[in-house]
């Protein structure tokens, strides 16, 4: 469903989309809101409130007051443990937790044995030296096995690869695997930056830091004229753009690329918690032992009453930047290799430069647009580190085994009854997040070999 219109942050973006759409029409494709994976309350529904999905799951509307401290509660999401694994469930499926596959070797009479690791839940001491003490990790888990005639592997981008990688060089089940296994890695052209809607608070700033100097030389009046100027400066500026209030990625804007064809780059708007109520939110949850947002509310309703009588937090609350997330059709590819027995990527971000160049230029239109200031992600800048939420390829699709990993449905070369279905069969950058990308090509990858064992009693690769 459509995300409701609640949010500043959120208000200010479709604002700038629709202003950049008019100005530079042979720019700018499309911009509006997105379509999420998030159940919204209907017309006469309660925020909050629990319901029974089309499945027949249980799940509870979005409530935009939880979604102003950390996120609101998961029962909100569709995801797959409320469509797809619950009907699988149904239906007779056994879904088995907290397993690690490390494995799969095909028998001689045609079925797949798959060797996996059954973690317990780790708490105390336990976690602790799992988590931090790295050098002294404790037991792995207890080693299992299962066999299946037919294997589906969906494990992300750099699960995939790994496991497949791990199969192939080191356990050597799976020989026959095509020499391009962990190419064609991509990011999908991921690059935060930011803006910043500072406007109207000279006078605030100027304000604040005299009523400062004027406490410190016990100048009273002063101070007091100093302070008046603060709250009236605060009043005629923009009120708080809130990051917390509203969805993640809930807008867009689709530009034409640097070469003119369509869905070439995509930005859309973040969301990040507050850090003083992150910090309060979180200290609460961990003296006791659970994370409820609807009973944070009372943070969101202190904070305002902080933020507005208490210099200078008003102004600050003003100037909270607004992640811009980007995306594209972008011109690096990578690749993934084994090193120590766990995946390591090789991607060069030097061949990006161009592409980051442009959608840096398309950032900052959209600042101006917003009335606001662009921020370069420095990290990157510095660094050369990116945050890389589209993970995609390295096991990809080709039309036999020289040329790629799988076919056209996902369906191994060289290996019958085996098939990868994830974002690592994809050899290029779609362009926007690939989630339903990777859903369609999965749902129709599923109907070609449903259709091929019924016919043939098997799944094998097109050739």
């Amino acid at each position: 469903m459509l995300a409701p219109g609640f949010g500043q942050a959120r208000q200010k973006r479709l604002e700038a989309g629709r202003r950049l759409r008019e100005t530079d029409p042979d720019l700018v494709e499309d911009c509006g809101p997105l379509t999420l994976g998030i159940s919204f309350a209907p017309p006469g529904g309660t925020p909050g409130a629990e319901f029974v999905n089309k499945h027949g799951s249980t799940q509870r509307y979005s409530d935009p007051a939880e979604q102003s401290i950390l996120g609101g509660d998961i029962d909100a999401k569709n995801t797959l443990d409320r469509n797809y694994l619950f009907l699988a469930e149904r239906a007779g499926a056994e879904i088995r937790t907290m397993c690690e596959v490390d494995r799969v070797e095909r028998d001689e009479d045609g079925c797949h044995t798959l060797t996996y690791l059954q973690h317990e839940p780790r708490t105390g001491w336990t976690a602790f030296r799992q988590r931090w003490l790295t050098w002294r990790p404790g037991p792995h888990g207890v080693e299992r096995t299962i066999r299946a005639r037919h294997v589906v592997v969906s494990c992300g981008a750099i699960g995939s690869t790994e496991l497949l990688l791990r199969n192939r060089d080191v356990h050597r089940t799976l020989p026959a695997l095509s020499p391009r296994l962990g190419q064609r890695y991509t990011t999908n052209g991921d690059c935060m930056t930011l803006i910043v809607p500072f406007r109207g608070l000279l006078v605030c700033w100027f304000a604040f830091f005299a009523l400062i100097a004027c406490l410190l030389a016990g100048q009273w009046w002063a101070a007091a004229v100093a302070a008046v100027l603060y709250y009236a400066g605060l009043w005629t500026s923009e009120r708080a753009v809130e990051p917390d209030l509203g969805t993640t990625n809930s807008d867009f804007i689709r530009f034409r690329g640097r070469t003119g064809q369509t869905q070439g780059a995509y930005i859309e708007s973040g969301r990040y918690p507050r850090p003083a109520k992150f910090l309060v939110a979180a200290a609460i949850s961990a003296l006791t032992g659970r994370f409820r947002a609807g009973e944070y509310r009372w943070l969101t309703a202190l904070g305002r009453a902080v933020r507005d009588l208490v210099p200078p937090f008003g102004a600050l609350a003003r100037t909270y930047p607004i992640p811009l997330l980007s995306m594209g059709r972008d011109d690096a590819v990578g690749r993934l290799r084994l090193a120590g027995g766990r995946v390591t990527i090789d991607y060069p971000f030097a061949a990006n430069r161009d592409f980051y160049r442009y959608v840096d230029r398309l950032g900052r239109g959209v600042a101006r647009a917003a009335g606001a200031r662009w921020l370069p992600n420095l990290p990157f800048l510095l660094l050369h580190r990116a945050e890389v939420p589209h993970n995609q390829g390295g096991v990809p699709m080709g039309e036999d085994r020289d040329g790629g990993v799988v076919d056209h449905a996902g369906r191994v070369f060289g290996h019958e009854n085996l098939m990868v279905l994830d974002g690592s069969i994809l050899p290029v950058s779609p362009g926007p997040n690939p989630a339903l990308t990777i859903l369609a090509i999965s749902e129709r990858a599923t109907r070609v070999a449903l259709r091929q064992l019924a016919t043939e009693g098997r799944i094998a690769a097109s050739e």
